[in-house]
């Protein structure tokens, strides 16, 4: 499934205004108000467009649930959100989340409202038509309409501390990422954007959601990731620029009819969430000579921060992570926060608009990393005299498995739980398809028993 989407500023009435103010009447009839969250955990459709404008229209916070979480970080970000209202497929990728929506309805105290997109729905829950159906629309908009620095996004990132953390933006915060993108990319309302990645991961959210939003652009949004489909996309739809991990990368070069399409339009693919194997780049080349690879590193906490540009020697695209964005800085230092000289290794650092506002219900966590003007990314890197980035280690115990990050000590603790586990380390290893794969390494307290993955 995927959906194309036209975000017109000519036009004074579009279908998605009109389903996003309704959308807005109908969180206003459940009795929301400025400040409440919704959690969305829907998949690349339509819906959280519309649900993210809505929130965003009346005050309302939007919090970002991949699709792939499960009953146990979905209690954890319902209740550190406290949100009041939980957007759901009835099912995905053959996973039943009505049914794991009742499963944790109990532990989130704070939440009152399940929305249903599809055809069913208990008693408990509403169908996304009847929501919609429900809205009171003589209700006035205007004056709930959110400051700029006010926080409206709160989206989950995994870290070695173990449990997922709420990043909370401001609109501030996710308008000039994409402002420097659209600069740094020369991007303009005539692109096609398409995004497989999910838009509830802050790298899709940005660039799948916010990005065409700011430019008027179009945008072609994947449900389910297929390189034959996009290929496909790409023809069908004039598709030019897309972004998401290198795993994307690897499955576009590998796809079985890439040579059977006319992918001429195709003139940029963004990079990044992970290590980038420098030969992949040059495969790219060679097989997709109309597409300029740009790689590129950030977080959840600061979107993408450095970015290789349009135009930059061969040296800077095939051996770096790029140069900082448009109002952006960044700067390498030693364990006492001084300045490292070009070359050196040591902490990645960096600060500007792009940057997050805190930890939801974390303070000493978002005080320890984030002084207010420098943040400490967590990453080691060398910085050249012209200003370009190369990522060369963690500090952090995290594994990069197709862009998501996860928490090794996350698992760790999970596995801890199990009655025949003495102990366990989690290690990331290299992985051609996914960058990492998480392998578990388990003694169990009875050296004659055994132990399966699916136990």
């Amino acid at each position: 499934r995927h959906t194309r989407f036209k975000c017109d500023w000519s036009s004074d009435v579009c279908s998605s205004d009109l389903e996003s103010t309704r959308c807005a009447h109908a969180l206003l009839t459940l009795g929301l108000k400025p400040g409440d969250v919704v959690a969305m955990q829907i998949p690349n459709w339509k819906e959280f467009l519309i649900m993210h404008l809505a929130a965003t229209r009346i005050g309302v916070v939007s919090s970002l649930i991949t699709p792939m979480s499960r009953d146990r970080e979905l209690a954890h970000m319902l209740n550190l959100s406290d949100a009041r209202v939980l957007v759901i497929p009835d099912s995905f990728r053959g996973h039943d989340y009505r049914a794991m929506a009742a499963r944790v309805r109990g532990e989130a105290s704070s939440l009152q409202h399940v929305i249903v997109v599809g055809e069913t729905a208990c008693a408990d829950e509403m169908r996304w038509d009847d929501f919609l159906a429900a809205a009171r629309t003589n209700q006035p908009l205007d004056g709930l309409r959110p400051h700029a620095n006010e926080v409206t996004e709160i989206v989950f990132t995994s870290g070695a501390t173990g449990e997922p953390k709420g990043v909370m933006h401001t609109s501030n915060t996710i308008v000039a990422p994409q402002l420097a993108l659209a600069a740094s990319l020369q991007l303009t309302r005539d692109d096609v954007i398409h995004i497989a990645s999910t838009i509830a991961h802050q790298t899709g959210f940005l660039n799948g959601v916010r990005l065409p939003i700011q430019l008027g652009a179009t945008v072609v949004l994947q449900d389910v990731w297929s390189p034959e489909h996009m290929v496909a996309w790409i023809t069908e739809h004039r598709i030019t620029v897309s972004s998401g991990s290198a795993t994307f990368l690897l499955d576009l070069l590998r796809a079985k009819n890439l040579a059977d399409h006319d992918l001429s339009s195709f003139r940029i693919f963004r990079c990044g969430g992970g290590p980038i194997p420098r030969a992949l780049l040059k495969e790219a080349r060679d097989k997709l000579p109309h597409t300029g690879i740009h790689c590129g590193w950030g977080q959840t906490e600061n979107a993408v921060v450095t970015l290789t540009r349009i135009g930059a020697p061969d040296e800077k695209l095939l051996n770096t992570d790029g140069c900082a964005q448009p109002g952006m800085e960044v700067r390498v230092v030693d364990e006492r926060n001084h300045t490292l000289p070009p070359g050196t290794e040591g902490r990645l650092q960096c600060r500007g608009p792009f940057m997050f506002v805190g930890y939801i219900k974390h303070e000493a966590l978002t005080a320890e990393n984030f002084d207010g003007e420098w943040f400490d990314t967590g990453d080691l890197a060398t910085l050249d005299a012209e200003g370009y980035v190369r990522i060369t280690g963690r500090m952090k115990d995290i594994i990069i498995r197709k862009g998501e990050n996860i928490s090794a000590k996350e698992i760790e603790d999970l596995l801890y739980t199990h009655p025949k586990v003495l102990d366990a380390a989690v290690i990331g290893l290299p992985d051609r398809e996914r960058g990492e794969m998480v392998c578990a390494v388990v003694e169990l307290r009875d050296a004659t028993d055994s132990f399966t993955l699916d136990e």
